[in-house]
């Protein structure tokens, strides 16, 4: 099973979004709008993740994400 594969996902990691959060997700998911989604995950999605630390994010772990 190669590395990081969801099969080998130990862990979880829990993302809280806004109500304003998801909206703009559902939006740029319905749009395919490859530009917003890049800038939702810079904008959003990246402080969320290292705020949450480096450790749930160590590879060696796994991790699974749900939101």
């Amino acid at each position: 099973m190669p590395e990081g594969s969801p099969a080998e996902a130990k862990g979880t990691l829990t993302l809280s979004l806004s109500a304003e959060e998801v909206l703009r997700l559902e939006e740029i998911i319905v749009d395919r709008d490859r530009d917003e989604a890049l800038k939702f995950i810079l904008e959003v999605l990246q402080p969320k993740l290292q705020a949450k630390g480096r450790r749930a994010m160590d590879r060696k772990r796994g991790m699974g994400l749900s939101i």
